[in-house]
């Protein structure tokens, strides 16, 4: 069930609740600066005096877009059937192609790359994939951090964010170029991330590789790639002195016989509609659809815990009417978890900015870590 209204005065940004008003609720509720909307989901026995107690919500103008809220109390669990709608860990991880550069300010300690160590540390639970992309691969001097302090710095937090437990995971950018790339390139660069573990006395080493333009050129039969990256996936896993994490992105449905050699599968890159942003326009590219597009390019419910979908230029409408705005990216989110897709990452532009709203990485990190909880009162809905 869904109640919407619009807001008049000066909400614009924070919204709390009072608890005695929403005690024995369980509620989402979220708010749309742009559309100066409130959204509130829950059971429809409770949403008519949700609405009613909406001048009881408590504004502020701090400069923040959304906060989104739920509130479930042990008595609405206890209607619900439910023993656990607080927040868990979600199996559903963030793969971000983090192609930005690290730092605004020479050894500014990779201060462009602080939202991302913020989202992590904000959400311990949620894994994380950070693929790092100096010059399309590694860089061209073969020298740990491509001889740039700023890189070395920014690797080098993330690493110390695993050491310390969080779920966080450093990929090294390899381009394979539909499989035409000489392999023996290919085999220098995965050499060359293996050797950014040399630096010291930071850690600035990799513990994956992202092989990008995976899948086979136009007019090659399905699946044709795999032996040559059977052949550079093996090289990369014995380069490396520890497991490795292998992510292959295909960005369109690639046959099933890859995700026997890719741990990680990227299933889906495209625009969210295809009015978008540039190039997104042009005749075939793709829009992302939601349960459609999982249906489309990940048909296999065996295949979706390794499989990935990236949606890039998240702002339009796309052509089943969804709008890109928060509330549309929490229901996308929710849908890959309710399916199980094993990781994501929805932008707003391009993947070289992680902070314009909606689809940053702050909203997203806090939706993909309430995830579960959000499944779960969704399920109960659908009980009514």
């Amino acid at each position: 069930m869904l109640w919407d209204f619009g807001v008049a005065g000066g909400l614009e940004g924070v919204i709390s609740h009072k608890q005695n008003d929403l005690a024995s609720k369980c509620l989402l509720v979220s708010w749309d600066g742009g559309e100066r909307k409130v959204s509130i989901y829950g059971p429809s026995i409770f949403l008519r005096s949700a609405s009613k107690s909406i001048e009881n919500i408590v504004s502020s103008t701090l400069n923040i877009d959304t906060v989104v809220s739920s509130i479930c109390t042990e008595k609405m669990k206890a209607l619900l059937g439910l023993s656990a709608l607080a927040s868990t860990a979600s199996a559903t991880g963030i793969l971000i192609p983090l192609y930005v550069y690290p730092s605004a300010v020479f050894n500014d300690g990779a201060a462009n790359w602080q939202p991302v160590r913020d989202a992590i540390q904000a959400h311990p639970d949620v894994p994380w994939q950070v693929v790092i992309n100096p010059d399309s691969g590694p860089g061209g001097t073969r020298q740990p951090g491509n001889g740039d302090t700023n890189y070395i710095s920014g690797v080098s937090q993330f690493n110390a964010l695993s050491t310390t437990g969080f779920p966080v995971t450093t990929v090294g950018y390899v381009h394979i170029s539909n499989g035409n790339a000489n392999e023996s390139e290919v085999e220098a660069n995965i050499t060359t991330w293996r050797d950014w573990s040399t630096h010291t006395p930071e850690n600035a080493s990799v513990q994956g590789i992202f092989f990008d333009e995976a899948i086979e050129a136009p007019g090659a039969e399905a699946g044709a790639n795999f032996d040559y990256l059977n052949r550079v996936i093996s090289f990369a896993r014995s380069a490396f002195s520890s497991p490795i994490s292998v992510i292959c992105n295909f960005g369109t449905k690639p046959a099933d016989s890859y995700y026997s050699i890719c741990d990680i599968v990227i299933a889906f890159e495209s625009c969210f509609a295809n009015n978008a942003g540039d190039g997104c326009a042009a005749v075939g590219v793709p829009e992302y659809l939601n349960q459609t597009t999982i249906d489309q390019y990940v048909p296999s419910p065996a295949n979706r815990p390794q499989a990935a979908v990236l949606v890039h230029d998240y702002n339009g409408t796309n052509q089943e009417g969804d709008t890109a705005n928060l509330a549309t990216l929490a229901s996308d989110v929710q849908t890959l978890k309710a399916n199980n897709v094993g990781w994501l990452y929805f932008v707003t532009g391009g993947f070289d900015n992680i902070t314009l709203p909606p689809a940053n990485v702050t909203n997203l990190a806090d939706f993909v870590a309430n995830a579960e909880e959000r499944l779960k009162c969704r399920n109960a809905l659908q009980r009514e």
